[in-house]
């Protein structure tokens, strides 16, 4: 087990892995869970970093309103006008997620 899946549990948090067709790494705040692609080697830099990243959005959500973060977040994903205006919230929201980790 690397430093990070261990970062991981004594935080609390659950992780698992994703057979779905998406095949990336995520944070799911309401679960306290992140899930990484089912077949990925999380030994391997390119895993480590995308756990560190999906941590970094725990934390996040720890010293912000998870409330006001969910909703924007949700709404800058969307494939919609939303999308055009929330990108500066979407950018900032990943940079802080990498500044947090």
């Amino acid at each position: 087990m690397n430093n990070i899946v261990a970062r991981i549990t004594e935080e609390g948090l659950i992780i698992e892995k994703d057979y779905g067709i998406r095949k990336n790494f995520a944070y799911h705040s309401g679960a306290n869970l992140i899930t990484y692609p089912a077949f990925e080697d999380l030994n391997k830099p390119k895993a480590m970093f995308a756990l560190a990243h999906e941590l970094g959005h725990h934390y996040q959500r720890q010293h912000y309103s998870k409330n006001l973060l969910d909703t924007l977040s949700g709404f800058a994903r969307m494939n919609h006008l939303f999308h055009l205006f929330l990108f500066p919230y979407l950018l900032w929201e990943e940079i802080d997620a990498w500044w947090r980790f």
